[in-house]
């Protein structure tokens, strides 16, 4: 209440505010990650993903895409990081639904394509010093390649009774 003698008006302005909001797409997968790795770079970590889309990036820890580093021309089932303690390139192999492993440098390059198994690669892995990789595959036999791709021996399964 104003005090005696003093008129009040009360009016009410109303105004309207538009606020435009952008958000940029963060590129990303477009479908399912099927595989992931961590590799050390000179400075820091930095993480590999593969995806049901076929693409492979690269991201920092902390969650932010680096690049998009190729796109395969299979789906990738598995990711396996060599060892690497002499500082050289960071190399990484790929298993496949098309049966075949990748080996890709850290630039995303397809340095070798190996056909390993009937069926998919389910599963990979690089030997402690990086001198041999072993693969699975829905064959059910498990495989172990040099570091060049060439087959060492194969384990067969038992036959089911």
């Amino acid at each position: 209440r104003p005090p005696r003698g003093l008129r009040s008006t009360a009016s009410t302005a109303t105004v309207a505010m538009r606020l435009k909001l952008t958000h940029e797409e963060t590129p990303k997968h477009t479908s399912l990650v099927t595989a992931v790795g961590f590799y050390k770079t000179s400075k820091q970590y930095e993480l590999l993903s593969c995806g049901d889309d076929q693409a492979i990036w690269k991201w920092h820890v902390e969650g932010g895409p680096i690049s998009k580093l190729c796109t395969l021309d299979a789906y990738c089932t598995t990711m396996a990081l060599m060892p690497n303690s002499k500082g050289g390139d960071n190399t990484f192999a790929l298993g496949c639904a098309d049966g075949t492993f990748r080996l890709m440098s850290e630039t995303g390059r397809e340095e070798k394509k190996v056909d390993a198994h009937r069926g998919a690669v389910i599963a990979l892995k690089w030997s402690y010093d990086g001198s041999a990789i072993a693969t699975a595959g829905e064959d059910g036999s498990v495989k172990v390649w040099s570091r060049s791709g060439m087959l060492r021996s194969t384990l067969t399964p038992m036959p089911q009774a």
